[in-house]
C-alpha cells in the first residue's frame, strides 16, 4: 500500500467518521488555502462595480432610445447628455469598486459585509445624485438623510446577500 500525501491541519489525525475503506481516504483530498492580494481584491471590486455600471448604462440608454425628445426636456437642468451620464457611472464604478476591493478583507464577517455595503451604497447614491444635477447637500437635511437611509438599506442588504452567497458556495472560507 502506498502512502498518500496529506495536507492541511489534520495531517496525521484519524478520521472522525467511518471506518475501513472510507477512513483510509478521508485525508486524500489536498486542502489548499488561496491567498488573495490587495491588487486582486481591487481588481475584483472594480470588475463587479463595472458590471453594475454597465447595467445602469443600458437602462439609461434604453430610456433615452424610447423618447429622445422627452429625455432632453426632462434632463435639461442636468446639463449632461447620455454619453456623459454613462461616463459618470463608469467613474463612480471605478472609485467605488476600488474602495470595495480595499475593504474586501472586512467582508469575511457578516457585520463587515454589511458595513462595506452600506458605505459603498452611500457613496454611490451620493455620486448619482451629483450626476443627476441635484446634489444631496442642496436638498438640506432631507438629502443627507435620504442618502444615508438608501445607501445603508440597499448597500448593506447587498453586502449581506453577497456574504450569504459566498458562504453558501464556499462554506469553509
Amino acid at each position: 500500500m502506498t502512502q498518500v500525501e496529506r495536507r492541511g491541519s489534520a495531517r496525521n489525525a484519524p478520521c472522525w467518521w467511518g471506518s475501513g475503506e472510507k477512513a483510509k481516504h478521508c485525508h486524500d483530498t489536498p486542502v489548499t488555502k488561496t491567498t488573495r492580494t490587495l491588487r486582486a481584491d481591487i481588481k475584483w471590486g472594480i470588475t463587479r462595480a463595472l458590471g453594475f455600471a454597465l447595467a445602469a448604462s443600458i437602462w439609461v440608454a434604453g430610456i433615452y432610445s424610447l423618447d429622445p425628445q422627452g429625455w432632453a426636456e426632462a434632463n435639461a437642468n442636468i446639463g449632461l447628455n447620455v454619453g456623459q451620464i454613462v461616463l459618470v457611472y463608469v467613474v463612480i464604478a471605478v472609485i467605488a469598486g476600488a474602495f470595495v476591493g480595499l475593504l474586501r478583507p472586512a467582508t469575511k464577517l457578516r457585520i463587515g459585509a454589511f458595513g462595506v455595503g452600506a458605505c459603498m451604497g452611500c457613496l454611490v447614491y451620493g455620486a448619482v445624485s451629483i450626476a443627476m444635477g441635484d446634489p444631496f447637500w442642496s436638498m438640506g437635511k432631507f438629502g443627507w438623510i435620504a442618502i444615508l437611509i438608501l445607501g445603508t438599506v440597499v448597500g448593506g442588504t447587498s453586502g449581506l446577500i453577497s456574504w450569504y452567497r459566498h458562504r453558501r458556495s464556499n462554506p469553509r472560507t
